[in-house]
């Protein structure tokens, strides 16, 4: 009866450890963006980077090729989710410069030079981080986070 006693206790004590331990403080989750406002928008055409430079890494210039009609989609679906906003303008100058640079590097992967393909993924990365920039300015003006 006694080593019953202590084993029943010993399991206890492991439970009741085990029950605390996962009843932590956990981090509050990530605010979710609204995937139809104009910061989702931007933020997928954040993620191609990584995807070009992960396509382009592996020598898959035809993937690279191909997302820049993507890209040009997100692009013009972000001009037009900010019909009647002050920072219309601005961002539209930018897009002008991110939908040459996609033709410009959609020409040198569809043909197939690494080269081209290298200078205007260079180029296309400078202004969608430009554009990037836009929308940060944008929130630290708002003071959002």
């Amino acid at each position: 009866m006694n080593s019953r006693t202590v084993m029943l206790t010993g399991l206890w004590t492991v439970i009741l450890g085990l029950s605390l331990t996962g009843c932590g403080n956990k981090a509050p989750a990530p605010a979710k963006l609204d995937p139809h406002s104009p910061e989702a928008v931007n933020a997928d055409i954040q993620l191609q980077q990584t995807l070009l430079s992960a396509a382009f890494a592996k020598g898959d210039l035809i993937y690279v090729h191909r997302k820049m009609d993507y890209i040009d989609t997100l692009a013009a679906a972000l001009s037009d989710k900010l019909i009647g906003q002050e920072k219309k303008p601005r961002v539209d100058a930018i897009l002008v410069n991110l939908k040459q640079a996609t033709e410009q590097l959609d020409k040198s992967a569809g043909r197939q030079i690494p080269a081209a393909a290298a200078a205007s993924l260079t180029n296309l990365f400078a202004v969608m981080k430009e554009l990037d920039a836009e929308f940060k300015a944008t929130i630290a003006r708002n003071g959002k986070k």
